[in-house]
């Protein structure tokens, strides 16, 4: 089951299928879907309109190929839910590969979005199109058409017919359909999609979870959620109990952490391991000449010091969007995996905090 709420690029491309829909094959129309289930696709209830119409003489065929290097075919029938902009095909067979799962992240205007399909003129081997979302039209908007995302694009592509059902992909995130192009003078202007809220209740029809996500800036932290991880023992170990701030910069660091080895993006990748050694570099400056073996606070305060006022030069991004957060957290990361520490010999001083902690246990045991 894929639990994933980032997904990367080679999962997209292996869920993402071409889709044709017609009497034959020199006779049919021509579009994108992807699987959110191994059972099931989501597409354009356009790309689909000669079957709805007459299912006898057409058929919908769907064509997987990037999975495994084969070119894997499935025939399809509608889920009828309701009608509307998409609709949910049922495959005669399942596909076990990667799968799609949409998240209820709120898309917002001037955000980077990608998305991979199948327009026409690139058929054989399909395209990924990446821009900014240029507009979200709200539920208080007039809105007589079937999308409420416009997405801009600089892609040398004129026509895009045969992205429809493609997913809209935001930071790795699924939270649309692409549904049509805006056209002037013979070439594609602009993108537009279907965002998640418009099809939720079929989603919940057909049983299909959405990611729930949680702005890390408004998410409260259970106060036991990470009591006996090490960096909290590193702590308290070296006299630090007032260590709840520290724990949202950990978890902060982790969403960080997941969400950029989930998408699998070398530069990405590469990104994070350059924060993570300049923070763990900074510690180092300041622990050479630490001496206190009991109290830790001090030096916390120090590394602190030097990440904010290195946050906007030394420790600043253009490749991935790090919080001041999430860059303290990266230190309680080195600490949970034992390679910092906030006195001097604090290997020595966790053990000791250890046999002292089991030792007061056994106590109140007794």
């Amino acid at each position: 089951m894929n639990t994933k709420m980032w997904h990367n690029q080679k999962d997209v491309m292996a869920s993402v299928c071409r889709l044709t829909c017609g009497h034959n094959e020199d006779d049919s129309d021509k579009g994108t879907a992807f699987l959110v289930a191994p059972n099931m696709v989501i597409t354009a209830t356009h790309n689909v309109k000669r079957y709805l119409e007459d299912k006898v003489a057409n058929s919908i065929k769907l064509e997987f190929l990037n999975i495994n290097n084969e070119r894997i075919i499935r025939k399809a029938i509608p889920r009828k839910t309701n009608e509307g902009a998409i609709i949910f095909l049922e495959l005669d067979s399942p596909v076990y590969s990667s799968y799609l799962r949409f998240s209820n992240f709120e898309v917002d205007p001037g955000i980077d979005f990608e998305t991979f399909g199948y327009p026409t003129v690139k058929w054989s081997a399909g395209q990924w199109v990446k821009n900014k979302v240029s507009r979200v039209m709200g539920d208080m908007v007039y809105n007589p058409y079937d999308w409420n995302i416009d997405l801009s694009h600089q892609s040398q592509i004129a026509d895009f017919s045969g992205l429809s059902g493609a997913p809209l992909l935001v930071d790795g995130k699924l939270v649309g359909v692409m549904l049509t192009e805006a056209m002037e003078n013979g070439r594609a202007i602009s993108l537009g999609a279907i965002g998640l809220s418009n099809f939720k209740r079929e989603m919940e029809i057909l049983d299909i979870q959405v990611h729930e996500y949680v702005d890390p800036y408004l998410h409260s932290l259970n106060e036991n959620q990470y009591k006996d991880f090490i960096f909290v023992e590193k702590l308290e170990a070296a006299s630090i109990f007032e260590h709840d701030l520290c724990q949202t910069e950990f978890y902060h660091a982790e969403i960080l952490s997941e969400s950029v080895n989930s998408k699998e993006v070398k530069s990405e990748i590469q990104e994070l391991s350059r924060l993570k050694s300049d923070v763990r570099s900074f510690w180092y400056s300041k622990y050479l000449g630490y001496k206190d073996e009991d109290n830790g606070g001090a030096l916390l305060s120090s590394v602190y010091d030097q990440i904010e006022k290195c946050a906007e030069t030394t420790l600043a991004s253009k490749i991935i969007q790090t919080s001041l957060y999430a860059k303290k957290g990266l230190l309680h990361q080195w600490a949970d995996n034992c390679k910092i520490g906030w006195v001097k010999n604090y290997e020595r001083n966790l053990i000791k905090y250890r046999e002292e902690k089991e030792g007061t246990s056994n106590g109140e045991d007794s």
